[in-house]
């Protein structure tokens, strides 16, 4: 059995962390993930930043590409651009003191996907999650130890 590392472990306390605060809000507080409300499997349809400062990310992606930011808490903000949603950021510490994307694919079917993950030298690292108002989702984690939702 591999140990986590300590990027593995932070990712899953941070997928866990923002799932949590996606169940604490009402479905009116999060944006959905789709504009359409239709599932494009494959498709690449959010990006969380999970970072240990997140004031200091939102001051560098402000300054970089002229996003705006809308705190949904004291640890999760949503970004936009031109008005448009188009990601958000958890602050979480970690020993790494590093900040990481992590990606949400769409998919129409997580139980079909997370086994084919399995059966492609992927793992499954955290099964089937409701997060009220925006779907279901899973953590998984490609051969190469990539994580992604």
């Amino acid at each position: 059995m591999k140990l986590l590392t300590p990027l593995r472990a932070a990712i899953l306390i941070a997928v866990t962390a923002v799932s949590m605060t996606g169940c604490q809000l009402t479905s009116s507080e999060l944006p959905a993930i789709s504009d359409s409300g239709t599932k494009n499997s494959g498709h690449v349809v959010w990006h969380d930043l999970i970072t240990p400062n997140l004031a200091q990310s939102q001051a560098f992606y402000s300054s970089v590409f002229g996003w705006q930011f809308q705190a949904v808490n004291d640890s999760y903000t949503l970004a936009s651009l031109d008005g448009k949603l188009i990601a958000g950021m958890a602050e979480l510490d970690n020993k790494q003191n590093a900040s990481h994307w992590l990606s949400l694919i769409s998919s129409k079917d997580i139980a079909a996907v997370s086994e084919k993950t399995i059966k492609a030298g992927g793992k499954v690292l955290v099964s089937s999650t409701e997060i009220k108002g925006r779907g279901t989702i899973a953590v998984l984690e490609d051969p190469q130890g990539l994580c992604f939702r």
